[in-house]
């Protein structure tokens, strides 16, 4: 708990990370704002909300982690406190879990504004019953981004952070409409994970498949459990003395 609180109060004090937090709320802030505008009301306002946080959160949640540990490698003081009691892996443990705070608590805030927006809109009543399963859905998507991109993370020796949002990026916009496409069937649904969970938490197959509203989460939590445990075997059998993946491991 003494290492969360310190990897916690660092989101302060680094200022980045807390600072990515706020400015993607803020973004989604001011498209509810266009949407209050533009004078949509009901399951359309919400909607529109989804699809556009669908897409800031998520960075946000990627850039945060990678955030954590970058700003500790830059001031220089990854390296001795990695060295130190309580040593590596509670340390990096500590970064892991207070990136899921940091994130979990952005999802919540958006949900709270999403809640705003559908009761101050026209015909928003019936919307407020959809909005715990919403709730939920935003949470769990927050948890696994930010396991992916710590995981990633870990695996690259903790650098090329730049890259690493790049190519999560270009997978989630780029890629995933192309295996969606490309691969039969069901199939397709494994090549888009992060586009599922979206259309997933939007409710886009209530009407259609509704089988799949149970678990359209289900591919990208079998690639973030995956990437974790990759993650974690390299770290374990691959890091270096000062906790470098893919160093020489010292026994």
């Amino acid at each position: 708990m003494r290492t969360l609180r310190t990897e916690l109060r660092k989101v302060v004090a680094y200022r980045l990370p807390l600072f990515v937090a706020v400015g993607a709320l803020l973004l989604v802030g001011l498209w509810d704002v266009t949407i209050l505008a533009r004078g949509q009301s009901g399951l359309r306002a919400m909607d529109s909300s989804l699809a556009f946080s669908g897409i800031v959160l998520p960075t946000a949640w990627f850039i945060i982690p990678m955030l954590l540990v970058g700003a500790d490698t830059c001031e220089g003081t990854l390296w001795p406190a990695l060295h130190s009691r309580p040593g590596t892996t509670r340390v990096l443990m500590g970064k892991a879990v207070a990136a899921v705070v940091v994130a979990v608590v952005t999802a919540l805030l958006a949900a709270l504004m999403l809640a705003g927006l559908t009761l101050v809109t026209s015909h928003g009543a019936p919307t407020v019953e959809v909005l715990p399963a919403v709730i939920g859905r935003l949470l769990i998507q927050a948890m696994l981004c930010t396991v992916i991109a710590f995981s990633i993370y870990v695996l690259t020796g903790y650098q090329g952070a730049s890259w690493i949002i790049l190519g999560l990026l270009v997978w989630i916009h780029f890629v995933e409409r192309v295996l969606s496409s490309a691969l039969p069937g069901n199939a397709g649904m494994l090549g888009m994970p992060f586009r599922l969970v979206d259309f997933w938490i939007r409710g886009k197959w209530s009407a259609t498949m509704p089988q799949l509203e149970m678990f359209g989460f289900g591919p990208l939590a079998v690639y973030t459990a995956a990437l974790a445990a990759l993650a974690a075997g390299s770290f374990i059998f691959f890091s270096d003395s000062s906790g470098r993946t893919w160093g020489r491991k010292r026994w």
